[in-house]
């Protein structure tokens, strides 16, 4: 009877180790683990390798999401960098054409300051 019972509490362990059972094949397991050392010794072994491999999985999802965080910081630097000659071309442009349209033909920069009186000597 023992023998049949360490079986299913061993087949439970992995689901008991991540949190899976239910409150009564909890319950059971634990008072298992309490009477029987050789199932108890393989809880721990499983505990000790869910660990290592969370935190192994924990190590990996770091990487990913440097990796991620450095993407998206290539991807922003490069639409500045595509942006910012759009923007001066456009800037350019604009001043050029407001320019020659604002100022008449003929009036230079100086007529015109000179038609305010401040630069008159």
């Amino acid at each position: 009877m023992q023998e049949r019972e360490c079986m299913i509490v061993r087949d439970l362990l992995p689901s008991y180790v991540e949190q899976l059972t239910n409150d009564t094949s909890v319950s059971v397991i634990e008072a298992h683990l309490q009477e029987c050392k050789s199932c108890e010794k393989k809880y721990r072994e499983l505990l000790l390798q869910y660990e290592e491999e969370s935190n192994s999985r924990g190590k990996a999802e770091k990487r990913f999401f440097r990796r991620l965080r450095r993407y998206r910081y290539q991807m922003i630097g490069c639409f500045i960098g595509m942006l910012l000659p759009v923007i001066g071309v456009t800037g350019w442009f604009a001043v050029r054409v407001l320019l020659v349209n604002l100022i008449p033909a003929g009036v230079t920069y100086t007529e015109e300051l000179a038609d305010y009186g401040e630069f008159k000597n």
